[in-house]
């Protein structure tokens, strides 16, 4: 049998009560098919926005190292002092409570800057691993040399407990052989994501509250004219007026 013919009976023979009652069942099913499609839009379309920024802070970065470097050749610093003053403006550049920072490490991977981490500066990186497996400095270095990249990692999150999901972007300083990178953790591109689309889908479930005309405005009967209830104040350029003072 023709399943439309069966649904179109079944709603036929079902009281008004079980009809409404059905109507919101099938109106909260599209809400929250409506959230799980936006969540997914926003988170997308705030993943590629980080990673645009995760790329230009590190390329930010750099600007910084080449006035450290400049100042070097000028003869105004040694390259020691340069390449010290450097890091340590590189370790000052944080920001959203410390989680946004640098990292600085050598084609040869050893760290030479962790604002969170001094315990491993100066350490050869290369078979480093975080608890997920990755070996996360060699693929940054690698990523570096490509001529800059992503890659993709868990990292203790400075004010949380455990490792959290993490993605940075790497790039190559050549004239110092230096990797710069700068990471963001994904449990906030995710809660952002999942607030914009509360927030749509609480708009879109929220029906429109139209203007409603005023009780004294609906009811409100034009003054009488002039003319009517005091004679002879009409105007002889009004044609009311003309009509009234003929009468």
């Amino acid at each position: 049998m023709n399943p439309y013919r069966l649904w179109s009976n079944y709603i036929s023979n079902i009281s008004v009560r079980r009809k409404l009652n059905l109507l919101t069942v099938l109106i909260a099913l599209g809400v929250i098919a409506l959230s799980v499609i936006a969540a997914r839009m926003q988170y997308v379309d705030l993943y590629e926005t980080r990673k645009e920024s995760l790329k230009a802070q590190v390329e930010m970065s750099q600007g910084v190292l080449d006035y450290y470097a400049n100042r070097a050749k000028a003869g105004e610093l040694s390259l020691h002092d340069a390449q010290q003053q450097a890091l340590a403006a590189l370790q000052n550049m944080r920001s959203n409570a410390d989680v946004n920072y640098l990292n600085v490490y050598n084609t040869d991977y050893v760290l030479l800057m962790h604002p969170f981490r001094a315990d491993l500066v100066g350490k050869d990186m290369k078979d480093f691993r975080g608890e997920d497996g990755v070996r996360l400095y060699y693929d940054q270095v690698e990523a570096a040399r490509r001529g800059g990249g992503y890659v993709g990692y868990t990292w203790a999150k400075p004010g949380t407990q455990g490792p959290v999901a993490k993605l940075a972007y790497a790039g190559l300083y050549g004239p110092w052989n230096w990797v710069v990178s700068s990471g963001v953790y994904m449990d906030e591109v995710q809660g952002q994501a999942g607030s914009s689309a509360a927030a749509s889908s609480r708009r879109c479930a929220t029906p429109p509250r139209w203007p409603m005309p005023s009780r004294a405005a609906a009811w409100t009967t034009p003054s009488p004219h002039p003319a009517a209830t005091r004679p002879g104040s009409c105007s002889p350029a009004c044609s009311t007026c003309r009509t009234s003072c003929a009468r």
